[in-house]
């Protein structure tokens, strides 16, 4: 074999050794097995000592950017290595299923391993998170309408799948809301009455926009491609530098995804040799509260907030009534326990919020069409909202126009920036992703709107949304 570079060799080192560590037991096979590796790729114990720097995520990534004979040599061994002492345990498996994945390369689908910081933050392996950076209706759609076979497939090999939106309607609909507030009360005594209630809300309204901005970016502050949903599964803990790190295997899915999730039961059932565990229904009718893995992380970071989520409220003014430029700071206010604050933005930036934000709701965020046909719609969309709030149309400023909209963004993003009454701001941000989408977060349940002196109604209920879905 060629002679390999000194960072190759130590991450071939750290994959190995996280391997014997997985199962808490260090065979006496295992030891030999190791020697012969390191005998026949050349690892130095100044390899074996930079291993110790290096994350296991890094270390799959850079053993996966080596040749062909080299990668599948590698996954040769682990196999051999994982069955040397005649057992694959659960903890193993899990990390001989990550490697071969991204190491094989499946030109179908689309592995990576990632490593981040775990402290005070815990996932239980058996659980098969769903994840995305904004809502995509045509994933959402089939996992409703697929949900207990991609479930049902995952328990067979011990696996939990876990649906943000399907955790958030189970306590809205089946939990006693009393019995909720007494259960916040109990395991987060601190809290005010305010706060417990905005707890509760976030519970029976989370989205899996919330969990991947609050959760993955915020908390664990994880680098993780989600411009398309994946599927997340832990694979275990390492110790890197001194620090405590969490390891996940993160799939890339197509929009009709249970092949995929079948493709990566069957492999994990053939690699582990040891019987399933059997997993109880965390969520079932009984209002049980769940706190344990997952579950108490997300509880946990609900609780460590200080403050009550804002709502938005859109203020549409009478229709015999034209905006002037001193009213058009007051169509957008956020909504605290105290009072109504102005989020502080002149008129033709706060009606492209509004506009960029009625589009993430009903049609996953907005994108300016190359086609003809489909600018002009967009246009005549803008224009028409232009016209709710200032009665004036032509005046409206051409979002075809990146020169126009650039400076409106910039707008946007520092007025967010700067109010202190927002906590979350990620949540009221417009967000780009790599294709020029422009997607706003916001949960629907936080979206009010009120016509004129008329009492603020939830978005989904309101004349301007039901108009608007109409354009």
């Amino acid at each position: 074999m060629v002679a390999l570079k000194s960072i190759v060799r130590s991450s071939i080192f750290r994959l190995f050794s996280d391997l014997i560590r997985a199962d808490k037991i260090v065979a006496e096979e295992e030891i030999f097995s190791l020697n012969k590796i390191c005998e026949f790729y050349d690892i130095t114990s100044i390899d074996r000592e930079n291993s110790l720097n290096i994350s296991l995520g890094d270390a799959i990534g850079v053993i996966s950017k080596q040749r062909n004979d080299v990668r599948h040599k590698i996954v040769e061994d682990i196999k051999r290595m994982a069955l040397s002492d005649g057992y694959c345990c659960r903890e193993e498996a899990l990390i001989l299923l990550a490697a071969t994945l991204c190491l094989e390369k499946d030109e179908k689908y689309i592995y990576e391993v990632i490593s981040s910081p775990c402290s005070n933050v815990d996932f239980d392996d058996s659980q098969v998170i769903y994840l995305e950076s904004r809502n995509v209706k045509t994933y959402n759609n089939y996992i409703v309408q697929h949900y207990r076979q991609i479930s049902a497939v995952l328990k067979l090999a011990g696996f939990e799948f876990v649906y943000i939106p399907f955790f958030a309607d189970h306590f809205a609909r089946y939990t006693n809301q009393d019995l909720l507030r007494n259960i916040v009360a109990l395991l987060a005594p601190t809290l005010t009455s305010d706060e417990t209630t905005n707890v509760m809300k976030c519970i029976t309204h989370m989205s899996t926009k919330f969990f991947y901005e609050e959760i993955i970016r915020r908390k664990l502050n994880m680098k993780i491609d989600v411009s398309t949903p994946i599927l997340l599964i832990k694979i275990g803990n390492s110790i890197v530098n001194g620090m405590n790190m969490a390891n996940f295997l993160s799939l890339k899915l197509d929009v009709t995804f249970l092949p995929q999730v079948e493709t990566l039961t069957d492999k994990f059932l053939l690699l582990q040799r040891c019987p399933t565990i059997e997993i109880r229904n965390n969520i079932d009718a009984k209002g049980d509260f769940i706190y344990t893995g997952f579950y108490k992380t997300l509880f946990d970071m609900l609780t460590s907030r200080k403050g009550s989520r804002c709502s938005l409220i859109i203020n549409v003014p009478k229709m015999d009534t034209k905006t002037t430029k001193k009213d058009a700071a007051k169509i957008l206010s956020i909504n605290t326990s105290e009072n109504d604050n102005s989020l502080k933005l002149d008129g033709k930036d706060a009606i492209f919020y509004i506009f960029i934000l009625l589009e993430s709701v009903i049609n996953e965020g907005f994108i300016l069409a190359k086609m003809p046909n489909d600018r002009k719609k967009q246009l005549i969309k803008f224009e028409t909202l232009y016209y709710t709030f200032s009665r004036s149309a032509q005046e409206a400023p051409d979002i075809s126009s990146q020169k126009i909209t650039s400076p409106m963004l910039s707008h946007i993003k520092s007025a967010i920036n700067n109010d202190e009454h927002l906590i979350e701001k990620s949540m009221y941000s417009v967000n780009k992703s790599p294709n020029g989408l422009l997607n706003i977060g916001l949960e629907p349940h936080l979206i009010f709107v009120k016509h004129g002196d008329n009492n603020p109604v939830l978005l989904e209920e309101s004349n301007l949304f039901v108009k608007y879905k109409t354009l």
